[in-house]
């Protein structure tokens, strides 16, 4: 199972996605959701675990944009 933040997912219209960190850029990713625990929200498809979601993304934030992680 795999879960994220729900201060990562965002929604657009009905679908909703997440910004993954892939070498140092961010891709805007649509995800499937399911049930929630708390502050996280299950992921069925569109991500995989061990992978780098940007927590609360700023408004201004798109695919392709170069991030400094912590």
């Amino acid at each position: 199972m795999t879960l994220a933040p729900k201060a990562a997912i965002e929604t657009d219209g009905k679908q909703s996605y997440v910004f993954v960190v892939v070498n140092d850029r961010v891709d805007r990713r649509a995800i499937t959701t399911g049930g929630a625990d708390g502050d996280r929200v299950e992921v069925v498809a569109g991500l995989n675990a061990g992978e780098r979601v940007v927590v609360s993304p700023p408004a201004e934030l798109s695919a392709g944009a170069l991030v400094v992680t912590r």
